[in-house]
């Protein structure tokens, strides 16, 4: 315990700390989204293109 505080106060605190950067992590995972996917491609990954999941499903079902 840190200074008699109990275990699920503090992990409360943690909680609602990691919560309240929300404004802070939603803008920087959509700026740094996108350079993710251009490098994941580059590694010949194929992810990210136009069609998304029903395309993929169609692909694979017929063997492509």
């Amino acid at each position: 315990m840190i200074g008699g505080i109990g275990i699920w106060t503090e992990l409360a605190l943690a909680y609602a700390i990691h919560k309240s950067f929300i404004f802070v992590r939603v803008p920087l995972t959509a700026a740094v989204t996108p350079k993710v996917v251009k490098v994941v491609r580059g590694w010949g990954w194929d992810i990210g293109r136009k069609g998304g999941a029903k395309e993929a499903v169609k692909k694979a079902r017929r063997g492509d």
